[in-house]
């Protein structure tokens, strides 16, 4: 009489194995969805470079859909009216995002705009500077 030996269950290191080899693939599945997934922060960005102490216009600006970090995207303006008429403080590129700290922070109304400038002291015009008419 013959005993046949009775098959076990798998040992650890195959257990393991699995267990890894299904988190992997999760891993895989999630990486995939967010990849595919569209951006869905609305932004404005400069549609042309701006230098400093122009008056913002809509055709200045355009809108995109980014990804940001939360702390990013509270510093980006989410529509271009809301940008209308703040002069900006700083040269902003062609395509960057406007942020809070690149403008003004109320739309302008004159045509006089103050505008500060960090200047090597050897370019300081001290007594050289005249009042513009």
């Amino acid at each position: 009489m013959e005993i046949e030996r009775h098959r076990g269950l798998p040992g650890g290191r195959a257990v393991l194995g699995g267990v890894l080899m299904a988190v992997a693939a999760v891993g895989v599945f999630v990486a995939y969805d967010r990849s595919s997934q569209r951006p869905t922060d609305p932004v404005a960005v400069a549609s042309h470079a701006l230098r400093v102490g122009e008056v913002l216009e809509p055709d200045d600006l355009r809108m995109v859909e980014v990804d940001l970090p939360a702390a990013a995207a509270g510093r980006a303006f989410t529509s271009v009216e809301s940008l209308a008429g703040r002069v900006t403080l700083g040269p902003i590129g062609d395509g960057e995002i406007v942020q809070a700290g690149s403008v003004t922070d109320q739309a302008t109304s004159g045509e006089i705009h103050e505008v500060a400038v960090t200047l090597p002291r050897s370019q300081i015009a001290v007594g050289r500077l005249k009042r513009a008419r």
